[in-house]
């Protein structure tokens, strides 16, 4: 699997260029922040691949590495590059945008978990693994439980959509500050659901210990101009504004050792949020495009992330693959991307048929 970890950094570097004289102005455009999104979401699959199969340090050194010591940082962009988006939507749109949240966002995105849940539902009634309960479907549905689909992440962006939604619906431009007012509270409410679960989620800290990346993209946002002119200043101020970023990772990192203490978990999450941080930073003189890379990162994210599990789960149950780490990943990742392309024709068909 290491090949393929190498052929995933050759696909992120291929069209790789560099901005000798001053900055790109669209640095984070969405197809180049997909580009990134779809680079670590194809690492989602490598570290998800690694549950089903035998995943050690003399087999396959460069994913046992990466999957020790990034693991859940895999998943920062797509909080940070979603509150960014969000944000600058609501920049150029205003009131309309917002109002558009509940059926451009939130719907769309339930929509895509609520139908992921009942195939996976439907599999797991033959297959009989896991036993399915009204009450589990039920709770499926909005992503508190699960069926085999991967959850936590479905129900922490659509929690972050309804309270972009509810902050904005009635903070914005209130205290004549536009957006301000309603970011702080979207941070705040974030902090206030990390406390939250940290109780009724005990134990499995990926539920809340990236959360904080939404509202930091939301920030960046906001800041964006302010930020552009420390940091694109001159060449220095440029340098030296992308190792203070890297500097707060790799301390953060250090100092987050052993997270559950509430203490560390302070740490890890500004680790998080410093790591799309720090690449919004390298983005700005260093580009990275790829056309496959960003449709698997931007139109695909969700398909492709809510539809992995399947083949995964069905080469676990009824197949040897998991004996063949290089054969298991070849499947999941072709048998994904057939399943990504079919359940997205279904849900744009049926969300089209319910927003006409």
């Amino acid at each position: 699997m290491d090949i393929y970890f190498l052929g995933l950094l050759a696909l992120l570097f291929f069209g790789f260029k560099v901005k000798k004289n001053g900055f790109f102005e669209d640095y984070l455009d969405r197809k180049y922040t997909s580009t990134i999104n779809g680079f670590f979401l194809l690492l989602v699959l490598f570290t998800h691949s690694c549950q089903y199969v035998v995943c050690t340090e003399a087999t396959m050194p460069l994913v046992f590495f990466m999957r020790s010591h990034i693991a859940q940082l895999v998943v920062t962009t797509f909080l940070f590059y979603s509150g960014y988006g969000i944000m600058e939507s609501i920049k150029k749109k205003g009131d309309k945008y917002i109002n558009s949240l509940p059926r451009r966002r939130i719907l769309k995105v339930w929509l895509n978990l609520a139908l992921a849940v009942i195939i996976y539902a439907v599999i797991a009634f033959f297959t009989k693994n896991p036993i399915v309960t009204i009450k589990g479907f039920i709770f499926s549905l909005f992503g508190w439980e699960s069926l085999g689909n991967s959850n936590w992440y479905m129900f922490t962006i659509l929690a972050m959509y309804v309270i972009t939604y509810i902050s904005f619906k009635a903070y914005y431009k209130k205290y004549n500050d536009e957006a301000k007012t309603p970011i702080i509270i979207t941070f705040i409410a974030a902090i206030f659901l990390i406390i939250v679960m940290m109780y009724l989620k005990a134990g499995q800290s990926w539920w809340y210990n990236t959360m904080l990346c939404y509202p930091c993209g939301m920030l960046f946002s906001y800041y964006k101009e302010k930020i552009e002119i420390k940091t694109q200043n001159n060449n220095f101020s440029y340098f030296t504004t992308l190792i203070g970023a890297l500097l707060i990772f790799l301390i953060c990192y250090m100092l987050r050792d052993n997270y559950s203490i509430n203490y560390n978990l302070f740490w890890y999450e500004i680790m998080a949020a410093s790591l799309p941080l720090f690449i919004s930073i390298v983005l700005m003189k260093f580009r990275f495009y790829n056309k496959a890379l960003s449709l698997i990162g931007g139109k695909y994210l969700f398909s492709f992330y809510i539809m992995m599990r399947i083949p995964m789960n069905y080469m676990r149950d009824f197949t040897s693959l998991p004996d063949k780490p290089v054969l298991f990943f070849t499947v999941a990742l072709l048998a994904t991307a057939v399943l990504t392309l079919s359940f997205d024709f279904l849900t744009r068909k049926i969300f089209n048929k319910l927003t006409a």
